[in-house]
């Protein structure tokens, strides 16, 4: 049961839903003060619809390179779009979605396009937000832990990006070794099977070639018999050829495919004790 779930990534999935726990912070701006009710419905459905793509993007079967990066852009602007109408509602708390963002846009291919869309759509922008409003609280004793906070934040944003890709990257190579460990063993297959047909085939044609030369000799001598006193040869003639076929089919043929793993060697249901 765990190889089957390392194998799926259900474990990772999982821990990457456990992130959702830190909305928690939104929810709890929200209700420190009183909202109107299109504020209440706002609120709670883009933040629904925001969970709901947050979901499908770590629950979806990782694909190619051009289907992450698709999946990638699309929860990049989502984050984004749900961050701005939040923000309206909630101010300043609903940046933490954008963290959301950066490990979501991370998780491809392309790591200039991931930290380029990082740095200019949420770094510069909330430096600049962060500099356009330093006179409501440069004067304040919080300023300080303004500026650390925002800075941590951008920080914090580059970083989720270039993690993200490197996850995305081992996750990429472990697919490719399964993949080429998974060709390895087909072509091994193939040649097994082929090395199998190969022995049959030589095995079984000399097998019947030596039942051939029996046979037309015990004919040539049942034909000598109809003239002649039957010579002491043709009583044991026949013996040969039922030795040649039994060995064919018994012996040389589980011989043949005794290589294989885990063979067991079949009773023959026409395999007959020879008597004379």
């Amino acid at each position: 049961m765990l190889r089957l779930l390392r194998r799926s990534g259900r474990p990772r999935r999982l821990v990457q839903l456990g992130w959702l726990i830190f909305l928690g912070f939104q929810v709890l701006t929200f209700f420190a003060t009183s909202h109107s009710p299109g504020e209440w419905l706002l609120f709670w459905g883009t933040l629904g619809v925001f969970v709901t793509l947050y979901v499908a993007y770590y629950w979806r079967e990782d694909g190619g390179e051009r289907r992450d990066t698709q999946w990638a852009l699309a929860a990049f602007w989502g984050t984004l779009t749900a961050a701005i109408v939040l923000g309206g509602v909630v101010g300043a708390s609903a940046t933490g979605l954008l963290i959301y963002g950066a490990f979501m846009v991370g998780y491809q291919p392309r790591l200039r396009l991931a930290l380029g869309l990082v740095l200019g759509v949420y770094v510069l922008p909330l430096l600049g937000a962060v500099l356009w409003t330093r006179e409501q609280w440069s004067g304040q004793e919080w300023g300080p832990g303004v500026v650390l906070g925002v800075t941590t934040l951008c920080a914090y944003l580059l970083f989720g990006a270039y993690s993200a890709h490197q996850e995305w990257r081992g996750r990429w190579a472990m697919r490719q070794l399964r993949a080429a460990q998974a060709e390895k063993e087909r072509v091994a297959a193939d040649a097994e099977r082929e090395r199998i047909a190969r022995d049959l085939h030589d095995l079984l044609g000399h097998t019947l070639s030596v039942i051939v030369l029996k046979s037309e000799l015990a004919a040539r001598l049942t034909d000598q018999a109809r003239t002649a006193p039957p010579p002491k040869s043709v009583r044991w003639s026949g013996f040969p050829v039922r030795r040649w076929a039994r060995c064919g089919l018994q012996c040389r043929v589980t011989g043949a495919v005794a290589s294989v793993p885990n063979w067991r060697a079949p009773r023959w249901p026409w395999t007959l004790p020879v008597s004379g």
